[in-house]
């Protein structure tokens, strides 16, 4: 204790000199560890924050491509496209990958689910019809249609009882939404739409026609 007390004497004794109490030392000493702290937290924000922008950009960029590639029309004529026509439809996915834009394909043949807000209709408030972009079977009414904030088109019900199919996905969880002429993947449904049938048809957009009212 005397020690500490003398080097507090000698530390006031020279700090006099320069006109710096020992107290305002001590603080100085607790600031300067606290900026050291508070750099520190914000170096380590910093290094965070650039992983994030580092692994948001490529996905971003990976959407635009598969949007881009989605704005190609395919090589072949779609034989099987009608809006009238309810003769089901048998193709193999390899026909079908040479008839659909890439986007419909991944959608329909493969079970994708396009990224919410990115897809087409989802904040489409026309009046109209909606049709399988794979087929051009007429599906749902916008009279159905409702405003879910999912970021995807969703309808309470589907146009008649030959529109649409339902079926159990392998997991068992959900229920998968199909066109019934050509068997393409539609979306989903879940129990927490709006009355009077209390669906939510949760439709990826990119899988879609739509044609306007006239």
């Amino acid at each position: 204790m005397i020690v500490v007390i003398a080097i507090e004497h000698i530390v006031n004794w020279k700090m006099k000199l320069h006109c710096i109490p020992i107290h305002a030392l001590i603080y100085s000493v607790s600031f300067s560890k606290y900026l050291r702290l508070t750099i520190k937290a914000k170096t380590n924000c910093m290094k965070y924050l650039k992983i994030f922008v580092a692994l948001l950009i490529p996905a971003l960029l990976i959407q635009m491509l598969i949007a881009q590639s989605g704005s190609q029309q395919p090589k072949v004529k779609n034989p099987y496209y009608s809006h009238t026509d309810n003769t089901p439809v048998k193709a193999s996915d390899a026909e079908w990958k040479k008839i659909l834009s890439p986007d419909v394909y991944y959608i329909a043949r493969e079970k994708g689910t396009e990224v919410p807000y990115t897809g087409k209709y989802w904040d489409n408030h026309k009046p109209g019809m909606y049709y399988c972009a794979a087929c051009g079977h007429p599906l749902y009414s916008s009279d159905a249609k409702f405003e879910s904030h999912t970021g995807w088109p969703s309808f309470f019900q589907p146009l008649d009882a030959n529109s649409i199919k339902l079926v159990t996905d392998a997991d068992g969880d959900r229920t998968e939404v199909l066109c019934k002429r050509c068997g393409a993947h539609l979306g989903h449904v879940f129990d927490d739409g709006p009355q009077p049938t209390g669906k939510r048809y949760c439709m990826d957009g990119n899988v879609l026609d739509f044609e306007a009212k006239k």
